[in-house]
């Protein structure tokens, strides 16, 4: 064994210390090459360096998943020993595709349901206002009154829908934490589209004047008793918000 390379066995003990001690003692040497391009070993320590740093930045726990989704490219490697040296775990490209479409799916399911239930919190209210304000009374007709803002609002839902389901989909492999924060924030703007509608639509539904202030009074807080009902993480969260 050459001196050279019994340097490197004596060194080298972890994954992370490939890149390290390679550019250590011999930092111009070519690591690797692909498509024309060369990298040496000080490039590849340096840039798999920079982006575990960038890891860091981005607060990524020790464990947390990080995928590269792209075609064959000498950049892997950068990202490989980037996450042995911020303790981060690459996950093959193969596995993330799959998980990345099953996820997809069953978080588009979730937000199916979460805006379901702002929709029908919205129309009970709504058809309670018609109804001035008697459960008892309310109807069919009462709640074709409510079409019109239900309409709106699934519109604005879709809007947000996309943008949301993207955000909530990333924050999967980043901790706990940040899908908690994606799941509140898509709420908090579910809720703010519906009591929007709510404070549109009431004026317009037609309620006998002696009645109108019990008929509303009643419908608001039918409208957020349904919404903490079906979203109480929401308001657990702004309640832990104002505390601090």
């Amino acid at each position: 064994m050459s001196e050279e390379l019994a340097q490197l066995a004596k060194r080298i003990k972890l994954l992370a210390d490939i890149p390290r001690v390679q550019a250590e003692l011999r930092p111009d040497k070519v690591a690797m090459t692909f498509e024309g391009r060369s990298t040496t070993y000080k490039e590849l320590n340096d840039r798999a360096s920079q982006q575990a740093n960038a890891f860091l930045r981005e607060e990524l726990k020790p464990q947390a998943r990080v995928a590269m989704l792209a075609k064959n490219t000498d950049m892997f490697f950068e990202l490989q020993f980037a996450t042995v040296k911020s303790r981060v775990v690459l996950v093959p490209g193969d596995v993330v595709a799959f998980l990345t479409l099953e996820t997809a799916a069953t978080l588009a399911k979730i937000q199916i349901d979460e805006i379901a239930g702002f929709a029908a919190a919205l129309r009970y209210a709504l058809a309670l206002m018609a109804a001035r304000g008697e459960r008892e009374s309310v109807k069919k007709d009462h709640y074709a009154l409510a079409a019109p803002a239900r309409a709106r609002f699934d519109r604005a839902a879709d809007q947000l829908f996309f943008p949301n389901l993207w955000r909530r989909l990333s924050a999967v492999s980043v901790s706990d934490d940040a899908v908690a924060d994606a799941k509140y924030a898509f709420l908090a703007d579910l809720l703010k589209a519906a009591q929007a509608e709510l404070d549109t639509a009431v004026p317009a539904i037609p309620c006998t004047a002696i009645y109108r202030p019990r008929a509303e009074a009643r419908a608001r807080r039918a409208f957020h008793f349904s919404v903490r009902k079906h979203c109480p993480d929401l308001f657990g969260k702004e309640s832990s918000d104002v505390a601090a």
